[in-house]
């Protein structure tokens, strides 16, 4: 197709204003006095749409379609104009509007459009037509040209930009990665994942295993994550964690792809105050080779690219993996009385959470490139942390609620281990919020949320 982007004659986008109270909000989505004298409204119907479908392309020859999209849910919004007597025939349009942009749009006759749901939520849009939909009492023939249904250039060029999103997942059988390829399928994107069998420290297997691929985005969930081992294994440590994100580095600056890469709250030594939180540009000092090794991934990413985003997370939990929620509940099971310390202090992140943060930044086609930050709201200890657990797995009957166990707090010396760990890693998550119009809840609420999973 030849079209260009540009204005289309004709077609008119309104900002609408959304009213907010306590109550809830008001948006006025038309008025007719603020409508052109030869439009009058004839019916309206409300679409509901979900994340990752699109709807259309299609045309009208008569109809004049008035579109709002207010919320719930956001849309990318696509036009041509495909009128040959028209001074723009030939130019097209994309638009975002919905929950963040509440917008609408007046499609003339003659004008294909289409859109998509490009949010996680279900998505609504309400449509107005001065035109009955098969005419008076739907005697007559359907006013609309189906460019979906016969596979056009116009419906070719639609889905284009979703043939060319294709999403490499690195660690897809990881305790991350799992939650973040269930997002993937849910919302139907097309992706490749991969695990071990890629080694990523092999840089002609990689290049290898994405030859001939189109990728737009490249997740990495993979890494070396036992801190105790690193201490021992430190050229392998290294060889995942800095030369394997090297390599990765390298295969998306060559695809032009955006990278993002899971980070860890160890690149600080945890020398701070325990009622401050680190930001983004506090200095790195990792105390062990974990926190060593991973920050020198960050670094290989910061060399190579610019279309990156680093996010950072702490005390990761979540189903298909080991972590501390499911260590505390089968220590319940078994033990009597347990020791946790009570001297260390962080916010968990449920992995759920923080694929879902991954998905909206793929969704939204972020190029607010850089280091982030992300846990779960809050601050804990792992005594506090372990008492939770067991309040809420007691109750929800995932431990027997007549066996009492005593946990008791310790302080870190008591409880030795190879490596020496953050005494306060508390993440600020101000940025992310920010710069991603995020609402983050309570840890206390994730736990919840995945203990009752636990207990179905």
């Amino acid at each position: 197709m030849n079209f260009k982007k540009g204005d289309i004659e004709g077609v008119l986008i309104k900002r609408l204003t959304k009213y907010t109270d306590e109550r809830g909000c008001l948006v006025e989505t038309f008025r007719e006095d603020t409508l052109s004298d030869r439009l009058k409204l004839a019916m309206c119907y409300v679409a509901f749409t979900k994340p990752g479908v699109a709807r259309g392309p299609h045309e009208h020859l008569k109809q004049t379609d008035v579109s709002c999209f207010i919320g719930p849910g956001s849309f990318k919004i696509k036009l041509w104009n495909n009128r040959k007597n028209c001074k723009t025939y030939g130019s097209f349009m994309e638009i975002t509007g919905g929950r963040d942009n509440p917008i609408l749009v007046i499609i003339p006759p003659g004008i294909v459009h289409g859109y998509k749901n490009i949010s996680e939520d279900l998505g609504m849009v309400i449509n107005y037509s001065d035109k009955l939909y098969k005419g008076w009492n739907k005697a007559e023939e359907v006013d609309e040209i189906r460019h979906e249904d016969a596979k056009d250039d116009f419906y070719l060029d639609f889905v284009s930009e979703d043939n060319l999103k294709m999403i490499w997942l690195i660690g897809n059988k990881g305790m991350l990665g799992q939650e973040v390829e269930k997002l993937l399928k849910r919302k139907r994107l097309s992706y490749l994942a991969s695990d071990k069998e890629v080694d990523i420290t092999d840089y002609p297997t990689l290049k290898e295993f994405t030859k001939n691929i189109k990728l737009s985005w490249i997740i990495n969930c993979s890494g070396y994550t036992d801190a105790d081992k690193a201490e021992k294994e430190i050229r392998k440590a290294f060889l995942i964690n800095r030369n394997g994100v090297k390599n990765i580095s390298q295969i998306a600056d060559k695809k032009q792809a955006k990278l993002i890469h899971i980070s860890t709250d160890y690149i600080f030594d945890g020398k701070i105050d325990t009622h401050l939180s680190y930001i983004e540009e506090d200095e790195t000092k990792p105390i062990n080779v974990y926190g060593e090794s991973k920050l020198a991934g960050e670094i290989e990413i910061k060399k190579t690219l610019i279309k990156y985003f680093i996010i950072r997370t702490a005390w990761l939990y979540g189903r298909g993996g080991k972590n501390f929620v499911s260590t505390m509940l089968k220590l319940f099971k078994e033990k009597e009385e347990i020791k946790v310390v009570s001297d260390q202090w962080g916010s968990p992140t449920y992995t759920v959470d923080l694929a879902e943060v991954i998905l909206k930044m793929i969704n939204n086609d972020s190029d607010k490139f850089g280091v982030y930050h992300f846990t779960n709201e809050g601050v804990t200890n792992w005594y506090e942390f372990a008492r939770e657990i067991y309040r809420k797995s007691k109750k929800l009957g995932i431990i027997d609620s007549n066996k009492e166990v005593k946990i008791r707090a310790i302080e870190t010396k008591e409880y030795p281990t190879p490596t020496q760990r953050p005494k306060c890693s508390w993440l600020s998550k101000e940025k992310i919020k920010r710069e991603l119009s995020l609402d983050i809840r309570n840890w206390e609420d994730a736990l919840t949320d995945f203990l009752s999973f636990l207990s179905l």
